[in-house]
Order: structure tokens, then C-alpha cells, then sequence
């Protein structure tokens, strides 16, 4: 293991006479030196090995260099002739093109390498092409083709090399050399050279005749150009990972890796270079097996060798001697090398080291020891000696990564951490090794690497952490967002830095939006989306500011105003960066927005008020008025010049007066003037005008002039004329009430109906025309309601003039309903007599209502319109309705009968009023299987219908009695069929039903036992009885659901099959009857069985009767007793 002292640059070596010495007293000592010298043997073979790999690496990196260098040399021939071509094509010159076309073919290309040569126009069809002239057929186009579009697009200048194609007119495989045609500077065309991959794989195939080893020409996006072997199998493909490596670094020129081809499954060495000016990649790739070949073989014959020298060794020490020569001269060599490393580590101010894992013995070189500021000898000398030197918090994370290192997980051990200095600050040191030496059981046994000091690095990067922590916390204190915004030249975008003020602004934070900026897009307002986008891409391609007010849009539906502004700038690769400020302008929008509203109500106020402006100067008596105001008085604008004594002469003679001193300037107080008067308009008659004015003061404080407007208020005084003489014409008495309840107005029909001997009742308190004192205090409670709805009803009693109390519908209405504490109006309408008239009525009321409540039915009483306006308990408790009766008062009859099945709803809801002249009664099914019985009564006077009466009744004990009976009536008592009427109604309804179509055709049987009248008379009538109770029973079971059968006499039954065909009911009938053969009554004499006769007939004619169905059964019957009995005959 090397250490920190250096050994001399050569030994002595022993000679072979002292070996030989020292071999015979020394046996011992041999066989150890023989185990070390096979460890050593062993180790130089893989050295060795080693050393062939990188030599055939070296070989795959000189012949990709020097074949590189001949595709470049191909190519330029190709970049000469496309570009001579190029030049020299000319509608009007073709024979030099010709000529330049000839030279190329038979001097510029080999044999095979051409596949054509091929001229398109501007618009992709191709006017020449080698293979073909123009007149052969419709031109091909290639305007598809890349080759042509990236040079018609103007994406690249000078000679494009395109993907393989298959030719549209070679119809072979090609490599595109394009070149664009430009006639005065004017896109004209392309030409194109197709290049055959045959022709570059032939020439592979010469340098590398070795069929493991491949070359492969790539375009530098990864896709193949030529393979010297498989071609066939990768044209159109690209080459698959790690060979893509030089994809990854564009700027790389050279480079190797080791893999296993999928294509072939063969393990090569590859080494791949760029060729000079062109966009292309020679990769060679050699055979591991091949190139490791020849070693192999050599190191398994010295194995061989080794082998038979070991056994032989007492027999021949020169061949001993001659291993420890070459053992020797191997260690020289090492050392040598280790003195080349030492100088390459002394250059980069690298310290080195080297562990002995399995003893934990470590060795550092001087370099190493005095970044710490020792001695080599001063420092422990194992590795977790090192502990004590190294910071407490890397020491985990330095030892996870050389486990990481040691277990395989990673192939270079590399860690940054800060190691204690001899003077006692800490020093950053970067760690780099690997472990050279393995066990066969694959444990690491030794490792080596390098020290660096990058105190200066991680002193340069904290100071730049800080400066951007400082720089972090201005940025936060800047109200909005400070943000880097890049657009990159694949059009995808991204924000790398973003101050928190994106917190606010988009509600996302600085790391969501770092690698892709759609975040902040799927926030912006849809309805501004596409202008913010449209403003940045022509910020991008003008390089202008960009300046952009737009919304936001959250997901809780809050929307925000933004106004962002930036600078932009190119950046190297040709994408854009913005430097640039978003901040929250929704309160400053709001607030414009608000101002923008209220001038445009002002100015739809003053359009709409059309109000006239006036000004009088009051030292000239110069009066100017704008043509709203001589428009107002039926004037032409203008019409003619004003004074004060013009306009005195205006006025109304009765209003003259007083209005000159309301605006008299020396009287008029700070707030203005208002007024109310006529001027004459142009027609010679008056207009009510209200007329506004305020004193202006001039700069030395004199008021000097008067402005103010004008208003037709013609209609409103009009109006106020004719609703004071509506007032007094009512009929109802109208009172003006102060909030402190006395009566400021009353009109005419309130004087007359409450002021004693006519005297007013301005001023009068409204407790003089209360009943008593309780009554105007009860009034007084409506006054809270009255303020706080703005109006109030109600009926009050007053004392009118003559003592008398009187009943009224009072009506109340503030006066200004945005003051609660207005004047009120009292419109107050006398309703004695109708009080009187309800208050009898009342009375009959309850006496009806007592008396319905007793009644032992259901009833109910609705109006006209359905609505209840009478209903006892009885009824609620017959229609189920969890409801008092005084709470359905006023419904409509849908909601009391909701708890009834939706069918008997209906024969409720029929319309009465169509039955307004008789009485009706139904039966109505309810729930729980009940059957109510409903009576309806109109009721109408001298014609007029008021609307219905309803009493209810439980008649369910009676229905079931009824049913009772009605089955008792149907049914035979004996055998529990139906009896002869019942079973004769079912065959009448089905043949109707028949007719109608509503049932299909189906069939009778006619049923006798046979022999019936001997077991009544041998065993007597109660057998009897018992044979017909089970002969019917059997009849029961064997029937579907929907058959009828019927007892229809004695010893005769009767069976209906609907909707069943003849051969069916034939089956049916054969089952019956062996059913019945099968029945046994126990008597004492033993067991008693029966058989029966049946006739089927099968319905055919709907027009038939049922007796007439009854009668062919019935003859069919007579034929299988005829015929022996016991047998089914179907009627023919």
C-alpha cells in the first residue's frame, strides 16, 4: 500500500546466484514467495487485460477520428458540387448546367455513390432529375420533403443533410444533400445530390473487415446515415441510449462508452467523434470479444505455463529468477507511475490518499496533510480516526456517501465537507475516489482519491446566499412582484426567480412556477388570456417594454386587477428574459371605475333633468341665459339680448315682487336662492319656472355675479293643482298628520264628517277624535310599524262630529318614505256598516260552526275559486290530515287531500260547477284498504254559484258486507269454484273482450265425472260430496292464475283457458284429467277413485256467443262419453 515517503526511482535487483543460495536453506520461504507471486500473476493479468481495453478503446477513438476526418472530406466534395450546381442552374443557361452536372457524375463521385441528382422550383416540383427528364409524366413534388421545406422555410443556410428517404422517382434509399437555389437573392429552388448509404457502408465494411466490429454516420440528432453492417435494419431509426450521448452535449466533440448493441446483441467497445462543419457523428464500434481475443488466450497460456513452472520450480530457479526479474520491473513501472500522478496532483493542489479498506490503514500524501496544516506522520491513520478532524455535521453525510460508493450505489465516492485546520478554523474540502480493488466475492479492498480545498468556493457562494438573502428581504418588502420571466425558444416559459410577492398576486409560491409558467396562466382571466399572451410574444420579437393591465381569476371566484411592466432581453440561445414588476391595482381600478360611473350618471342626470343655466352680471345687469332656457319658454336659441328690466317685464305681475327679492344680491343669504314663478313664454302665456341662484365672488372677494339654473316645474304645479282638487272631492276623509300626531290638513269630507259646527281641524290633536283615552294610546302603537314599513292598515273606531262612534279603514303612509319621522297621510274610509254586517255575520258563524263540529260525517265548505273556507275534525281525521281544521282555512283542496292515493285525488279534483245544478255522490278509495263515500252539493242563489258542500262518510264496514255477500252470491258452497252465474259472467266479459281486441283467443273444456250417480248411490251422497270437493281442488292446483273455472251443476265443471291455443288446452286438458284419475276418497269399504270425460273447444270464431263456446265444449264432452269416457276430444 503506498504511503506519504517515496521509494527510490530504481532497485537493485538480486542476482541469479544469490537466489539460488538463498533457495535451498529457504524451502519455506519459497512456497510463500510462490503464493505471493501468483496474487501478483494474477493481478498483472488483469492489469493487462486492462491495458488491452483501453488500447482498443484507444483504437475506436483513432479510427473514429481519422474516419471523421474522411467524411468530412466526403462531404465537402458533396458541399462543392451542390453549391457549383446551385450557381449554375438557369432556365436560360441549361447547357452550363449540363456540363457542371456531367463533370460531377463521372469525376466528383465513385462508382455506385450517386443515386441522382434532382432540381426543384420554389414551389417543391421537381423540374430535372437525373433518373428522369421533365417530359416522362407530371412533375414530383418534394415541397413535403425536409429537405426542400427547411430551405424554402429559410431555416438554415448553405448545405442541408437530410434523414434517409426513399426517393419518390429512385424509389432507393438515399441521404438528401440539399442546397437552395437563389436567383437575384430570391428563393428559386433547390438542388438535391441523393448519396447512397450503400456507398458509405461499402467503404466501412473496407476499413473494418472484421465482422464483430461496426461503423455507424449519424446526424447529430441520433439518427443513422449509413451502418456498415445491417443498414437495411436502421435506416429511418435512430440510434438508441447511451449512444446518444453526444445528444446531451451539443458542444462535445468526442467521446466512448461500452454497451451491448440491441440490434445485434453484440458487446463493443464505441468511441464516437463529430465531424468538422457538418452536423454528423462517426461512432465505430469494436468487438469486445475480438479485441480481448488474443490476451485471453495469452494470459490462459501463462496460466498454463505458470502452472508447470510452479511444479517444476525446484528444478529450474533460473525460471524463478526470471519471474522476480519481471516482478521487479513492474514495481519500477508502478513507481514511475506513481511519480507521473504525483506531479499531476501537485499541478491541481490536489492532495491524495489511499485506504487499505479491510485494515482501515489510510495514507495521505504531504499535499494532503498541509491543507490542514500538518505533518503526514501528525494525522491519524485510519478512516475513522478522521472522524475526530471532521465537522460533526458532514460526518453523516460524508459517510453515507462513501457507503453509497462502497456498496456499489454510485461509481465515484464524492463528498463536501469541512475539516478542523491545525490553527482551528474549518476548511471546505471536496472528496473525490473510488475503489480500485476488489475481492472475487466482490468486497471493496482498496481505494484511492484526491483532496481539494474549496474553502474560496464555499466562502464566494455563502457571500452570494447572503447578498441574495438581502436581496430577498428588500424584494419582500416591495408591495406586488419582482420576477425573471423566460420564454424559451421552444415557446414553453417559465419564471426564474419570483420575489413572494407571488403569494399574493397569483396565490402560488416562487417554486410552482420556477421550471413552467402555466400556473400563472391558469389563473389569468380567460376573457384577458389571450391579449396577455399576444402582448408578450410581441414584446418577444419587437424587444419592446411590455406593459399589460389585466384580471385575475381565483378558484374561491375572487377577481383581482394586475398591472405588470418588464424589460426584455435575448439571451444566447434565442430565447427572451423580462425583467419586470407586477403589482395589485384593484383598488386603484375600482376606485376609477366608481369615478367613470358617477360621471356618467351626472351627466345622464343632467340630461335627463334638462335643466336651463343662467348668469346675470349685477354691475351691468347683463342677463345670459343657454338655449335650454329660451327653449324652455318656446324662444329660437339667442332669440334676443337679456337685461334685468328685460326680464322684470317677463315675470308674472302677481309674482313680480317677490321674486326680484328673493334674488335681491344684497339680501340673498350664503346658500343661495330658491323660487318659484311664471314667465311669459313666446306664445303670451305663463310657465311655472323654480328658479336656483348662488352669488359668485370675483378674485377680490365683491360678488359680483349671479349663476344658477332653471327647471319647468309647469307639469308638477299642474299636478299639485289637481290633486288638490281631487283631495277635497273624496269620499274619503284625508288627514295630514304631524309627528306629534296633530292634524296639519284635512280636506273637505274629513271637515265634514268630524269638525264640530264647522270649525277647522288644522292643529287639532287626534285625540279629540278618538273613543277614550286607551283607544289613542292602542292608535299610537300602529305609529312603529307605520315607521318602520312605511305604511300601515288597520280598523279603528272614532267619534265623528255628532258624538257618534263609527267604525273606519284606516290607511297610513309616511309622506317622505326615507324619513321615518315624516308627516303622515290618514286616508280613512267609514265602515260602520260593514263592521256592523261582519260582527252578525261572525255570530252565525259560530253558531255554524259548533253545529258542524258535532256533525257525525266529514264536512267541508270551498268558494268559488276551490279555496276551504269551512271544515270540521271529522274530515281531517277521514282524509288523514295531520292538521287542526282552523289551519287549513284558505287552502286549496289539493293539500287536503295530498295523504290520498294520486287515483282518488282525482275523483276528488272533478269540477263541481260543471254539476252546478244537481246533487253527486261517489265511492272514493282511501288508504289502510277504507272506502269513503263523498257527496257533493253546489252551492248556487238566483243562479250564481258560490261554490260546493262536502260531507264524507266511512262506509267501509258496509263495502266489506257487501263484498261478502256478492261472493257468497258467486261461489259455490260445496266445492268453493264459482258457482254457474259467476263462471257464465266471466265467459260474457272475456267474449267482449275478445270482440274488442283486448284479449286473444283461447279455449273451453266442459268437465264430467264419469259414473258420478253410482258412488252416490253405493257409498252414499257424503262421498259424493267429498269426491266434487277434491275433483275441484285438483281442478284449483293444475290451472294458471289466469284461468276460470266454475262448478256449473252436479257432477259438471266448466273451465275458461284465455289466450291458450288448442294443442295447449288439449295438455291442459290431459293433465286434468289424469289428475283426476288420480284422486281417492277413504271410505269403509275401502278406496274410492274417479275418472272424467272432457271436451275441449278452441275459441276460432269472435263472433260466436259464449253459449254457443259452451255447447261445441259441451258436444265434445258427449263424444269422449260416447267413446268410452275417461279421454279428452277436442271439438273439429
Amino acid at each position: 500500500m503506498p504511503t506519504h515517503t517515496k521509494a527510490p526511482a530504481s532497485a537493485s535487483i538480486p542476482s541469479y546466484s544469490a537466489l539460488i543460495r538463498r533457495a535451498l536453506p529457504l524451502w519455506l520461504l519459497v512456497m510463500v514467495v510462490l503464493v505471493l507471486y501468483w496474487a501478483q500473476l494474477l493481478q498483472a493479468h488483469r492489469d493487462q487485460l486492462a491495458q488491452v481495453e483501453a488500447q482498443t478503446r484507444l483504437r475506436a477513438t483513432q479510427m473514429a477520428s481519422a474516419l471523421s476526418l474522411q467524411i468530412g472530406s466526403l462531404f465537402n466534395g458533396v458541399d462543392y458540387v451542390s453549391r457549383t450546381l446551385a450557381n449554375t442552374y438557369r432556365d436560360d443557361q441549361p447547357e452550363v448546367f449540363r456540363q457542371a452536372l456531367d463533370l460531377a457524375k463521372k469525376k466528383a463521385f465513385p462508382e455506385g455513390a450517386l443515386v441522382q441528382i434532382a432540381v426543384a422550383d420554389a414551389q417543391g416540383l421537381v423540374q430535372f432529375s437525373s433518373l428522369q427528364d421533365k417530359s416522362d409524366g407530371k412533375p414530383v413534388s418534394i415541397a413535403d420533403r425536409e429537405h426542400f421545406s427547411v430551405h424554402a422555410q429559410k431555416l438554415v443556410e448553405g448545405m442541408y443533410i437530410s434523414h434517409p428517404v426513399q426517393g419518390r422517382v429512385s424509389k432507393r434509399w438515399s441521404i438528401q444533400f440539399s442546397r437552395a437555389i437563389y436567383h437575384n437573392q430570391v428563393f428559386a429552388g433547390v438542388v438535391v445530390l441523393s448519396i447512397s448509404p450503400d456507398y458509405i457502408s461499402n467503404f466501412f465494411r473496407e476499413v473494418f473487415y472484421q465482422s464483430g466490429d461496426v461503423v455507424m454516420l449519424l446526424r447529430d440528432d441520433g439518427s443513422y446515415l449509413a451502418r456498415s453492417q445491417q443498414q437495411e435494419s436502421v435506416l429511418g431509426k435512430a440510434v438508441q441510449p447511451p449512444g446518444s450521448g453526444f445528444l446531451i452535449d451539443p458542444g462535445q466533440q468526442r467521446g466512448e462508452y461500452l454497451t451491448k448493441a440491441p440490434l445485434d446483441n453484440v458487446m463493443r467497445y464505441y468511441a464516437w467523434h463529430r465531424a468538422a462543419s457538418y452536423p454528423v457523428v462517426v461512432n465505430v464500434g469494436l468487438n469486445q470479444d475480438t479485441a480481448l481475443q488474443a490476451v485471453q488466450h495469452a494470459l490462459q497460456l501463462s496460466l498454463l505455463r505458470n502452472g508447470l513452472g510452479t511444479l517444476m520450480i525446484l528444478l529450474g530457479m533460473s525460471g524463478i529468477s526470471w519471474l522476480f526479474f519481471q516482478k521487479q520491473r513492474g514495481m519500477a513501472q508502478l513507481q514511475e507511475s506513481e511519480e507521473r500522478l504525483g506531479l499531476a496532483l501537485q499541478g491541481g493542489d490536489l492532495g491524495s490518499w489511499d485506504w487499505d479498506i479491510p485494515s482501515d490503514a489510510i495514507s495521505f500524501s504531504v499535499r494532503w496533510a498541509q491543507m490542514l496544516g500538518y505533518q503526514p506522520d501528525d494525522l491519524p491513520h485510519t478512516f475513522n480516526g478522521l472522524q475526530t478532524l471532521t465537522h460533526p455535521d458532514d460526518w453523516p453525510r460524508k459517510l453515507a456517501a462513501l457507503r453509497n460508493h462502497l456498496e456499489g450505489a454510485s461509481v465515484v465516492f464524492e463528498s463536501e465537507h469541512r475539516m478542523l485546520h491545525r490553527d482551528g478554523h474549518w476548511v471546505w474540502i471536496l472528496a473525490k475516489g473510488r475503489v480500485t480493488h476488489w475481492s472475487s466475492a466482490g468486497a471493496p479492498l482498496r481505494a484511492v482519491g484526491t483532496h481539494l480545498d474549496i474553502t474560496a468556493r464555499k466562502q464566494a457562494e455563502a457571500a452570494r446566499a447572503e447578498l441574495q438573502a438581502r436581496l430577498s428581504k428588500l424584494v419582500a418588502q416591495v408591495p406586488g412582484m419582482v420576477y425573471q420571466y423566460r420564454l424559451r425558444p421552444d415557446s414553453t416559459a417559465c419564471f426564474p426567480y419570483a420575489s413572494v410577492g407571488i403569494r399574493a398576486i397569483y396565490q402560488l409560491q416562487p417554486e410552482d412556477v420556477r421550471n413552467n409558467a402555466d400556473p400563472v396562466f391558469a389563473v389569468i382571466h380567460p376573457d384577458d388570456l389571450q391579449r396577455v399572451m399576444t402582448s408578450i410574444r410581441v414584446s418577444a420579437v419587437n424587444l419592446t417594454p411590455w406593459q399589460c393591465e389585466y384580471r385575475v381569476r381565483f378558484a374561491n371566484g375572487v377577481v383581482r386587477w394586475l398591472s405588470g411592466q418588464a424589460n426584455p432581453e435575448r439571451e444566447a440561445d434565442g430565447g427572451t428574459l423580462w425583467h419586470g414588476y407586477i403589482h395589485d391595482i384593484t383598488a386603484t381600478y375600482t376606485v376609477q371605475q366608481a369615478l367613470r360611473q358617477s360621471e356618467e350618471r351626472l351627466r345622464l342626470t343632467v340630461s335627463a333633468v334638462r335643466d336651463g343655466l343662467w348668469e346675470w352680471d349685477t354691475r351691468s345687469g347683463v342677463i345670459h341665459w343657454d338655449n335650454r332656457c329660451y327653449d324652455m319658454l318656446g324662444y329660437e336659441p339667442q332669440a334676443f339680448p337679456l337685461t334685468l328690466m328685460v326680464w322684470t317685464e317677463m315675470l308674472h305681475p302677481l309674482d313680480r315682487e317677490h321674486t326680484l327679492a328673493k334674488l335681491d344680491p344684497v339680501s340673498m343669504p350664503r346658500e343661495g336662492a330658491r323660487v318659484e314663478c311664471r314667465l311669459r313664454t313666446a306664445q303670451h302665456d305663463w310657465r311655472w319656472v323654480e328658479i336656483r341662484g348662488q352669488l359668485v365672488q370675483d378674485a377680490s372677494g365683491q360678488h359680483v355675479r349671479m349663476m344658477g339654473t332653471y327647471s319647468d316645474i309647469s307639469q308638477r304645479v299642474e299636478q299639485a293643482h289637481l290633486r288638490r282638487a281631487l283631495l277635497d272631492q273624496s269620499a274619503a276623509a284625508i288627514f295630514l298628520a304631524a309627528p306629534d300626531r296633530t292634524i296639519r290638513h284635512a280636506n273637505a269630507r274629513a271637515v265634514e264628517m268630524f269638525a264640530k259646527d264647522g270649525k277647522t281641524l288644522r292643529n287639532l290633536s287626534f285625540s279629540q277624535l278618538h273613543v277614550d283615552t286607551q283607544t289613542y294610546e292602542a292608535f299610537g302603537s300602529y305609529y312603529d310599524t307605520l315607521r318602520r314599513n312605511g305604511q300601515v292598515r288597520l280598523e279603528h273606531p272614532l267619534r265623528d262630529a255628532h258624538g257618534q262612534i263609527r267604525w273606519f279603514d284606516a290607511h297610513g303612509t309616511l309622506l317622505d318614505p326615507d324619513r321615518p319621522d315624516a308627516d303622515v297621510i290618514w286616508t280613512l274610509i267609514d265602515t260602520t256598516e260593514r263592521h256592523q254586517a261582519e260582527t252578525a255575520l261572525a255570530a252565525e258563524r259560530v253558531r255554524l260552526t259548533a253545529i258542524i263540529d258535532r256533525f257525525p260525517a266529514g264536512v267541508w265548505v270551498d268558494d268559488e275559486d276551490g279555496h276551504i273556507v269551512l271544515i270540521n275534525q271529522n274530515l281531517c281525521d277521514l282524509l288523514e290530515v295531520n292538521d287542526v281544521p282552523t289551519h287549513l282555512v284558505g287552502q286549496v283542496q289539493r293539500q287536503l287531500l295530498s295523504s290520498l292515493p294520486e287515483s282518488s285525488r282525482a275523483l276528488f279534483e272533478t269540477d263541481g260547477r260543471s254539476r252546478s245544478d244537481g246533487y253527486l255522490a261517489r265511492e272514493i278509495p282511501a288508504n289502510h284498504g277504507r272506502t269513503l263515500e263523498v257527496d257533493q252539493q253546489p252551492i248556487t242563489h238566483d243562479e250564481q254559484y258560490f261554490g260546493r258542500l262536502w260531507l264524507v262518510r266511512d262506509i267501509t264496514g258496509q263495502k266489506r258486507r257487501e263484498a261478502i255477500l256478492e261472493t257468497l252470491a258467486a261461489t259455490d258452497a260445496l266445492t268453493r269454484l264459482p258457482n254457474r252465474r259467476a263462471f257464465i259472467a266471466h265467459l260474457e266479459q272475456y267474449a267482449q273482450d275478445l270482440v274488442r281486441g283486448t284479449q286473444q283467443s283461447g279455449a273451453v273444456l266442459m268437465i264430467d265425472l264419469d259414473f258420478f250417480k253410482r258412488i252416490n248411490d253405493s257409498y252414499g251422497h257424503g262421498v259424493g260430496d267429498k269426491v266434487l270437493q277434491q275433483t275441484a281442488s285438483v281442478i284449483r292446483h293444475t290451472l294458471r292464475a289466469d284461468d276460470v273455472a266454475g262448478r256449473l251443476g252436479g257432477e259438471e265443471f266448466a273451465v275458461l283457458l284465455p289466450g291458450a291455443p288448442a294443442d295447449h288446452a288439449c295438455e291442459v286438458a290431459e293433465r286434468l284429467r289424469a289428475a283426476i284419475a288420480d284422486v281417492r276418497v277413504e271410505v269403509n269399504e275401502g278406496l274410492v277413485h274417479v275418472t272424467a270425460s272432457i271436451g275441449v273447444y278452441a275459441i276460432a270464431d269472435a263472433t260466436l256467443s259464449s253459449d254457443d263456446w259452451l255447447a261445441r265444449a259441451d258436444s265434445a264432452l258427449y263424444r269422449a262419453k260416447h267413446e268410452g269416457r275417461n279421454r279428452v276430444v277436442r271439438d273439429q
